[in-house]
């Protein structure tokens, strides 16, 4: 085994966002994949690389434009939140 396990501060460092997100992702069903090691988390990169592969958004081929989009129609029973 060659790899480095990364620690959730190291993971939430290299993407920008905070251990609290890490640890959220790790706890979904199908989310990312940790390992306990004692009482402490830690990430294989592979695994990481494999989640981010798994997660990659799609690029719409072409652009939307507000011709193609439907005009919003309020149901009863939606819930509205001003903006």
């Amino acid at each position: 085994m060659d790899e480095k396990l990364l620690t959730p501060t190291e993971l939430a460092e290299q993407w920008g966002v905070s251990v609290h997100t890490i640890h959220r992702l790790a706890n979904r069903k199908n989310g990312l994949r940790a390992y306990k090691v004692g009482n402490l988390t830690r990430f294989k990169p592979s695994d990481v690389e494999a989640y981010l592969a798994a997660h990659t958004v799609k690029v719409p081929e072409k652009p939307t434009t507000f011709s193609d989009m439907k005009r919003f129609r309020y149901m009863p029973g939606m819930k509205v939140v001003s903006v």
